[in-house]
């Protein structure tokens, strides 16, 4: 069963965990190699934006939310200091994992 506040905290947990990772690699205290950065600086744009948000509601909201970033390319990458190093390859990881989540909220609406 689908429960908003779950969702939101899980989403939280991720972008927290996803900026961690990328404040230790920006201090040298984490070695990560450029896709490795490019796809946790994803991760903490993803799940930044979609945490604590009016779409958490219901899935099908949720869902909605999720094609409208895939079809708008959304989030973009960050502009310097915390930007993309590859912004084709933060694109594609980016999409890859909206693909995810809209293929797991799917799935949650369609039983």
């Amino acid at each position: 069963m689908y429960d908003e506040a779950a969702i939101s905290a899980e989403f939280r947990a991720l972008a927290a965990e996803a900026d961690q990772a990328f404040r230790e690699i920006q201090l040298g205290a984490r070695q990560a190699s450029e896709s490795e950065r490019d796809t946790i600086l994803v991760r903490s744009c993803v799940y930044g934006y979609l945490y604590e948000r009016h779409f958490l509601e219901s899935v099908p909201m949720l869902l909605n939310e999720l094609h409208w970033l895939r079809h708008n390319g959304r989030p973009r990458p960050p502009r310097p200091p915390r930007n993309a190093l590859s912004v084709p390859r933060f694109q594609q990881a980016r999409d890859e994992l909206l693909d995810g989540l809209i293929a797991r909220f799917w799935r949650e609406l369609t039983g």
